[in-house]
């Protein structure tokens, strides 16, 4: 049985009242310093295209999307929102 006392390692998820908390799986898909290209981005006001490569500098986790903040190569800061936004990280 696991220990439902431990608190959940995001501390302000909803989903830590449940026994054992879903989204500490979402730290295997991608965490701050990975490598990410745009697949595509549904936003009119970026200069962002696919392709376009970055550096993860922070993530904000919420009950039905992430924002993951992103360095962009070509100066722009911009978050990724994880329920719209196609992107890949890249591992090598």
């Amino acid at each position: 049985m696991e220990n439902i006392s431990d608190p959940c390692i995001f501390g302000n998820c909803a989903k830590c009242k449940k026994i054992k908390c879903d989204c500490i799986d979402k730290m295997n898909i991608y965490k701050i310093g990975d490598k990410v290209e745009l697949l595509s981005m549904n936003d009119p006001y970026t200069d962002l295209k696919s392709g376009d490569r970055g550096i993860i500098i922070n993530i904000s986790y919420h009950n039905d999307f992430d924002q993951i903040w992103v360095s962009w190569y070509n100066g722009s800061r911009l978050a990724l929102l994880s329920n719209i936004d196609k992107f890949k990280v890249i591992y090598n």
